[in-house]
């Protein structure tokens, strides 16, 4: 009630010493217009109803003022879409807002036609890169990264000492990124990867591929090598049968039959001695060689298959010691 009535005062105070600047006879020619005090915003009407709103008239002239809340928080903010602006470049695109005596000035995004934009010699980037310098412009209702000093960052991504850099990182891999001066690269992790590329069994690696040869490339874990496959394709294995034995199929169910294996495939069938349902010879493995679970199919070394008296065993070359 208090701070009402000497707002009323000071309003009264100010119209009467207007008043008598301008003299009784001259109160015809009064130029002073009417103010609203500092603790008052000039709003352009007063609801029916509020108290906190005041008409103050001077020479002919009249204004509303709004008492400012002395507890007010708010902050002026534009409407969804529209952008606060220093300067308006339309006048029909504009409005101000005020709240607790500040106030500011929206452009409305449809009479906005600017597109933000760096300053010279600035560049604009999707992320501010670690160790530069940027800043954001927004223009419009569209923001965008600038960054700065680029002129002077002349470093290379590079790849941890012992890694590598790959175009795409392999799906068996583990890789990492590296970034400088807004390049970035993939970089393969190569000390969890220790296996060594080899060619297929009897082919050689070679540094070139001669003209009259057929060649492939095989890698691992980063590293590259030229096969050159050996002549006659690339399972050179050649068998021939034992003395024992003779190159005429069919081997009898219950014969003596060795089948020679190369890089997996079948190569040669031998026959030996033929032998009588139910007959108890067990078979041997050839000298060289030893027995083993895995089957011909699957193994690329030379590999036997010795049947008789209806057992079968598959041999694979003996290990030699040393």
């Amino acid at each position: 009630m208090i701070l009402k009535t000497l707002r009323r005062l000071s309003a009264a105070l100010l119209l009467s010493l207007t008043l008598s600047a301008c003299g009784d006879g001259d109160v015809g020619q009064c130029e002073a217009y009417p103010a609203c005090n500092a603790d008052q915003t000039e709003v352009e009407s007063c609801d029916e109803g509020d108290e906190s709103c005041h008409e103050n008239t001077l020479c002919g002239s009249t204004i509303y003022c709004q008492d400012t809340p002395t507890d007010c928080t708010a902050v002026p903010q534009c409407e969804v879409g529209d952008s606060p602006v220093d300067n308006c470049s339309s006048v029909d695109g504009c409005y101000s807002v005020t709240e607790c005596g500040a106030t500011i000035i929206c452009e409305r995004v449809e009479a906005c036609q600017g597109a933000p934009v760096c300053n010279d010699d600035d560049i604009q980037v999707d992320a501010c890169p670690d160790d530069s310098i940027c800043y954001d412009v927004t223009e419009c209702g569209t923001t965008i990264i600038c960054q700065t000093e680029h002129e002077t960052c002349d470093g290379i991504p590079e790849c941890d000492e012992g890694d590598t850099p790959v175009e795409t990182c392999p799906a068996d891999a583990s890789c990492y990124e590296r970034e400088a001066c807004g390049e970035s690269i993939t970089c393969q992790v190569l000390e969890l990867c220790e296996a060594l590329p080899e060619c297929d069994p009897g082919d050689t690696p070679i540094d070139t591929c001669p003209d009259d040869a057929s060649c492939y490339e095989r890698e691992a874990c980063g590293t590259t090598i030229t096969c050159e496959e050996a002549p006659g394709g690339s399972c050179a294995q050649s068998f021939e049968c034992p003395d024992t034995h003779q190159n005429t199929p069919p081997c009898t169910e219950w014969g003596d039959c060795m089948s020679f294996y190369g890089c997996g495939e079948f190569q040669l069938l031998c026959s030996g001695e033929q032998r009588t349902t139910g007959c108890r010879a067990a078979p041997v493995c050839p000298e060289g060689f030893e027995i083993t679970e895995e089957a011909c199919t699957s193994i690329e070394d030379p590999c036997v298959e010795v049947t008789v008296c209806d057992t079968t065993i598959t041999c694979s070359p003996a290990l030699t010691e040393g």
